[in-house]
């Protein structure tokens, strides 16, 4: 902030050398709040810039997984929800469903590819679980 109220922020991406700035001056009216809100909007504008396309095909992988499980969770109730087994399995699995949106948005890669390893495991056992399921002796 100048001696005059003036309030510059910038950041430049030493990667992708991508630039932003902005300057607020006492004549806009914004407050204290406001100011915040701008600066924290030019933080995101340059994490959303530094991402890589690795961490994109990450995320977008483990959007699938989760869309995956999710999708499975209703027939996985119906069929394991009377062992304790199963019912440990599916509060395990909204559990992470539930860490995986907040650690994409932070841009924690390695929690993501924890957690985008789970998922693959579970979906691969809902997936088995379901099949098996569907097979009735006759």
């Amino acid at each position: 902030i100048s001696a005059d109220g003036i309030v510059s922020v910038g950041a430049r991406d030493l990667e992708t050398g991508n630039e932003h700035r902005i300057q607020v001056h006492t004549s806009s009216g914004l407050d204290s709040e406001e100011l915040e809100a701008l600066v924290r909007e030019s933080q995101q504008f340059l994490i959303a810039a530094r991402r890589s396309p690795e961490f994109d095909d990450l995320c977008s992988r483990t959007h699938k997984l989760v869309d995956g499980v999710r999708a499975l969770l209703p027939e996985i109730d119906d069929v394991m929800h009377e062992s304790r087994f199963g019912r440990e399995a599916i509060t395990k699995a909204r559990k992470v469903i539930g860490r995986a949106e907040p650690a994409m948005v932070r841009g924690d890669t390695r929690q993501i590819e924890e957690i985008a390893a789970i998922l693959e495991r579970t979906l691969g056992m809902f997936q088995l679980v379901a099949q098996r399921s569907q097979v009735r002796p006759r």
